[in-house]
């Protein structure tokens, strides 16, 4: 967990916005995913059921697609019940609907 701690004084979008074209290169950036796994685990603990709009998740991200175009695709394939959830990542990540 301490290895995935966002640099003091940063916040995720803008962190993400910095790193986010290496981590398109290369998704084995393990530091950079666990800051992203960290900033979002405190949503799936808050609501275990969430766990499962994670099964729903695009297997095989396009480099060409944004990150909202890959929220809006995992969103139509989950249940309305999980929308909301997703919708709070997005917000969480900086990206507005």
């Amino acid at each position: 967990m301490a290895r995935g701690r966002l640099p003091e004084g940063t916040t995720l979008p803008a962190w993400l916005a910095g790193v986010e074209p290496a981590m398109r290169k290369n998704a084995e950036l393990r530091e950079k995913n666990a800051v992203v796994a960290v900033a979002l685990l405190p949503l799936l603990e808050e609501a275990p059921a969430r766990w499962a709009a994670v099964a729903a998740l695009p297997r095989k991200p396009k480099a060409s697609r944004t990150l909202k175009a890959y929220l809006d695709d995992w969103r139509a394939a989950v249940p309305e019940a999980h929308r909301p959830f997703i919708g709070e990542i997005g917000t969480r990540l900086g990206i507005r609907d």
